[in-house]
């Protein structure tokens, strides 16, 4: 049986923490590398394109943020992903936690070409979710996302009422077409 090095290896260590989307313990192992060295994306608890069972909170999987082509979602765009996804949680609570139906979230820029996106679409690094609520109207949907805005609840953004869905993204500044 093989074991893993020890933890003061001078190559490998490991260890062990909380991950913050899905609140299991992942064992992380990382080849020593000068402090230099060390990038953030060392720390992820999982890389978007490996996991498409895996949440990115409560009730939102890599699946449903993933491009619609298959594109790999880059590991640059997590934060964003993320701050949209606890925003979504937000909104789905507002509609008595009624199941969303995620549309469009992240974006390769061939697959936003290819349906109509804006060149500077925030769908491109995962800052944007095109969606519905069971049980609701996109207008009552709407409605419901622009009054969390105003109460402060989720971030001034991107707000947009098609027929069929509604789009929301934290831009920080108020946009609505």
């Amino acid at each position: 049986m093989n074991q893993p090095p020890k933890m003061f290896d001078a190559e490998i260590s490991f260890f062990d923490f909380v991950c913050p989307c899905c609140t299991g313990v992942v064992s992380v192992q990382l080849k020593k590398k000068s402090q230099q060295d060390i990038k953030e994306d060392d720390f992820r608890p999982f890389s978007f394109t490996d996991k498409m069972g895996q949440k990115v909170s409560e009730n939102f999987y890599v699946s449903e943020v993933a491009c619609k082509d298959g594109s790999r979602i880059p590991n640059e765009f997590y934060d964003q992903i993320i701050e949209q996804a606890r925003i979504m949680e937000i909104i789905r609570t507002a509609h008595s936690n009624n199941y969303i139906v995620v549309n469009s979230w992240f974006r390769s820029v061939s697959h936003n070409k290819s349906c109509g996106g804006s060149t500077n679409s925030l769908h491109l690094s995962g800052m944007a979710c095109d969606f519905t609520v069971k049980g609701f109207m996109s207008a009552e949907t709407y409605e419901i996302v622009n009054r969390l805005i105003l109460d402060k609840k989720i971030p001034q953004g991107g707000l947009s009422l098609y027929s069929n869905f509604v789009h929301y993204d934290h831009r920080g500044t108020k946009a609505r077409w």
